[in-house]
């Protein structure tokens, strides 16, 4: 598979879809998400999250009761959706959420790869294509939150250009040095 490259301000990324072997030998597809409720695209993405271990939420997401999951998915199924495939097996999914107070001008990024998947660089490969993919649909500023004490994820985003903004500190975690949210933006 021939592998198209999208060219930003922010860099140069693979558009899906394309395969890559990642850090444990597996072959992975990262292509967009082209199902629908009810379909088995959208039912393989769903029991992505089946028993997605709480211990690995991130800011109480994915969420944990499956019909909080399936209505979860059908929002964010709106914007643009990448999914990371290991055979038939959903093992990581972003996804690029319109912004509402934004006015559609910037979107919101979101990651999360299979616990037994992490550390491979399916994240980074899954957001490369996923950027790729907004640039394609116009998307042209992305932000994040992710908390500050969660230094991978930290790393990738950083290598991949997105700067920090500012730092929030939500009343719901506790007090201390890593008690932070960071907000970071990318312009493609």
């Amino acid at each position: 598979m021939s592998t198209t490259h999208v060219e930003t301000a922010a860099g140069d990324f693979p558009l899906p879809p394309f395969e890559f072997t990642d850090g444990d030998a597996r072959e992975v597809l990262v292509a967009p998400y082209e199902g629908g409720p009810g379909d088995d695209e959208f039912e393989a993405l769903r029991s992505m999250y089946d028993g997605w271990p709480r211990d690995t939420q991130s800011q109480g997401l994915p969420p944990i009761a499956r019909t909080r999951t399936e209505q979860w998915l059908r929002d964010v199924l709106d914007g643009v959706n990448t999914v990371a495939w290991h055979g038939e097996t959903a093992v990581g999914h972003a996804m690029l959420v319109p912004d509402p107070d934004a006015g559609g001008e910037e979107y919101e990024l979101a990651v999360f790869v299979r616990p037994r998947y992490q550390g491979a660089g399916v994240g980074t490969r899954l957001v490369e294509g996923l950027l790729a993919q907004g640039y394609r649909a116009g998307v042209r500023v992305v932000w994040l939150t992710v908390g500050s004490w969660n230094d991978p994820a930290l790393r990738l985003y950083r290598r991949l250009g997105f700067e920090t903004t500012s730092f929030l500190q939500p009343g719901w975690l506790d007090e201390g040095p890593d008690a932070h949210i960071a907000r970071m933006e990318l312009r493609l």
